[in-house]
């Protein structure tokens, strides 16, 4: 029995001896003369300043902001912001975009009205791009198409999409809308909490007179710039999409306008539509045929002589052997009365 309470002191003393070294270690960790301490749990350097005891920094994580005013932490964690609550007056993101397909039976004056348009809404033409040439290739006419990326200003996004119609026929269209608010204004947010940061570092880097935190507070200070100017240019990015919607337009050159049929919903209303497709399909068959014989007229007539050429030589072979026949009978029959 006295041996295992023996043991268990051993143990205890141990484990005791164990903690403390783990302590110092965290201690000495934890207070770093050149000035700056690595964090093991946000994995940054903080730094510890004090006015009577130069070169020994400490910059506490300062808040965050969101737009709404509310505070954030350290991580990025919400203190308090509601999901959807903005600044009284915050104006809200909206990136518009829209696509058109569209049929012309007069492509150039088309292509005109279009250009005409963007130029008139203030927009201007991001992307073009033109196919087919209109002349006839291998005895068919190349159809033509274009398409369109337009940038418009987004006060006139809605009043572009109507005036299209005028420009020819829109058979496809596509409006929409994608809400950037939150993300907008979190960015936002964010460069307020780094240019706060920047200026602190400016502050430690001016009262720097260790080499070794010097060189890491221009470090922090090089990464703090970098995070800025690459949420500032998301902030513009997003200012030019708001600002300016993005359309897409597709021009086709066709001969025929397509038909938009409605739905039937009466008995009748269906047969009625049965009995045009039917006669549409029957008239298109016929037509069709027309033109392949019409089109082929030669080689049909070519084959029809063919033919013709084909039976004359047989009936003029039918006629000679008959012929020899009728000579070969005559005087089989003379030979057969010498005989008898």
């Amino acid at each position: 029995m006295k041996r295992y309470r023996l043991f268990a002191l051993i143990m205890a003393a141990a484990l005791l001896l164990t903690a403390a070294g783990c302590s110092r270690s965290m201690d000495m960790g934890s207070s770093y003369d050149g000035g700056g301490v690595f964090n093991g749990a946000s994995g940054k350097t903080d730094y510890n300043y004090s006015a009577d005891a130069p070169g020994d920094y400490a910059m506490e994580p300062e808040p965050e902001y969101g737009y709404d005013g509310a505070a954030y932490n350290s991580l990025g964690e919400n203190t308090g912001r509601d999901e959807g609550q903005f600044i009284e007056g915050a104006e809200r993101k909206l990136i518009k975009n829209a696509s058109y397909t569209m049929e012309t039976l007069d492509y150039d004056s088309s292509i005109a009205a279009i250009e005409r348009l963007i130029s008139e809404s203030g927009g201007y033409i991001q992307n073009s791009y033109f196919y087919g040439s209109g002349a006839l290739k291998n005895s068919y006419y190349d159809a033509r198409s274009a398409e369109y990326t337009v940038r418009v200003p987004a006060e006139r996004f809605g009043a572009f999409g109507e005036a299209l119609s005028q420009c020819g026929s829109v058979t496809y269209s596509n409006e929409f809308v994608n809400e950037v608010t939150d993300y907008y204004y979190d960015t936002a947010a964010r460069i307020k909490s780094l240019q706060v940061r920047e200026e602190r570092l400016l502050e430690l880097v001016s009262q720097a007179t260790d080499i070794t935190a010097l060189i890491e507070l221009e470090a922090a200070l090089s990464d703090v710039r970098y995070q800025i100017e690459s949420n500032q240019g998301t902030l513009r990015r997003l200012d030019s999409q708001v600002a300016y919607s993005t359309v897409t337009i597709t021009l086709r050159e066709v001969f025929e306008p397509t038909r938009v049929q409605t739905v039937p919903k009466t008995l009748g209303e269906k047969i009625a539509q049965q009995f045009g497709n039917t006669w549409r399909s029957l008239k298109e068959f016929a037509e069709g045929l027309i033109v392949f014989f019409a089109g082929n007229i030669i080689i049909f007539l070519l084959l029809a002589a063919f033919v013709v050429a084909v039976i004359l030589l047989i009936k003029r072979s039918n006629k000679k052997h008959r012929e020899k026949m009728a000579q070969s009978l005559p005087k089989e029959g003379a030979d057969n009365e010498k005989k008898d």
